[in-house]
């Protein structure tokens, strides 16, 4: 059986980064909340969430670095230009 992959747009993955960077936001603030009122096993929880939030922001942020490269490249080469990487200089 043939798997169908679906690529989400540059567009829909750096909306959704945005979204988890506001959740995670939001989580801190309200573990702030819970360690001022000495709740402090779910201020450690809801902050232990809010880094998987932040994991999914960069991991959504870096698809959209990624594939826009990759269409840079694309681009480059249908047109004729050689896609050449600089060495770095010593």
């Amino acid at each position: 059986m043939k798997s169908k992959t679906s690529q989400l747009s540059a567009e829909n993955l750096k909306d959704a980064g945005i979204k988890s960077f506001e959740n995670a936001s939001e989580l801190v603030q309200e573990a702030r909340i819970l360690y001022e009122h000495k709740c402090w096993s779910r201020a450690v929880f809801l902050c232990f969430i809010s880094g998987e939030e932040l994991g999914k922001c960069f991991i959504t942020l870096s698809a959209v670095v990624n594939q826009r490269r990759e269409d840079s490249t694309r681009n480059d080469t249908e047109n004729g230009f050689a896609v050449t990487q600089r060495k770095p200089d010593r």
